[in-house]
């Protein structure tokens, strides 16, 4: 009985991302490293991940989707603001690194449904549960849309919880500063481990980031 469970939970991982991704990755990661001293930890295994994958992380910075991206050894897709691509030179940058457009005006379903599709292609998507940029560093309380997603998709769910991010890029600064960032990538939940009660898979992976 345990081994067919262990076996409904195996997933296909993800494949290597092609050179020119893991190329500007590894410029990234030398650019966090220098200026933030990012290194990222791990509570259980580095990878690979199986998929698809909900990554969920606490939202601190605008630093966020790149922190996320260093620490990880597969491709992460995200959801920008539309407003984010109107600099075609940014836009290919960000578009490079994962970021999915979508438009806040359709509220958050769209951004639900777009998450959706990116999983049923076996993608691996960043969700920040507690909504906006923290105004003070603080963990938020999560919205229930990423267990939500999971559940839909049949996918992991891959906490991660970053520190002095904040610091280095609060909500109301211009630029960055030199401050010291970690980033502790958790260890996976598995699909049977989301309740479908209410709350209760939120409440695991919050209670697993603070």
């Amino acid at each position: 009985m345990e081994k067919g469970k262990a076996n409904a939970e195996e997933k296909p991982a993800f494949k290597k991302p092609g050179l020119v991704f893991r190329l500007v990755r590894a410029i990234l990661r030398a650019a966090m490293f220098l200026y933030f001293r990012f290194r990222p930890s791990y509570r259980g295994k580095r990878g690979p991940y199986p998929k698809p994958l909900v990554v969920v992380m606490n939202h601190q910075s605008y630093l966020d989707p790149v922190l996320a991206g260093c620490a990880v050894p597969c491709k992460l897709r995200y959801l920008a603001r539309t407003t984010l691509f109107r600099n075609r030179l940014f836009a290919a940058l960000i578009r490079s690194l994962g970021a999915v457009p979508i438009d806040r005006e359709g509220g958050g379903y769209a951004g639900l449904n777009t998450a959706l599709k990116l999983l049923g292609r076996g993608e691996a998507v960043l969700l920040f549960p507690d909504g906006t940029r923290s105004r003070d560093g603080s963990i938020g309380k999560f919205k229930p849309g990423f267990v939500w997603l999971a559940q839909k998709a049949g996918a992991h769910v891959l906490p991660m919880v970053v520190s002095g991010a904040h610091e280095a890029w609060h909500r109301t600064a211009k630029f960055p500063r030199p401050r010291k960032i970690r980033l502790l990538v958790l260890e996976p939940i598995p699909p049977s481990k989301l309740k479908p009660r209410e709350g209760e898979g939120r409440s695991e992976a919050r209670a697993r980031i603070a």
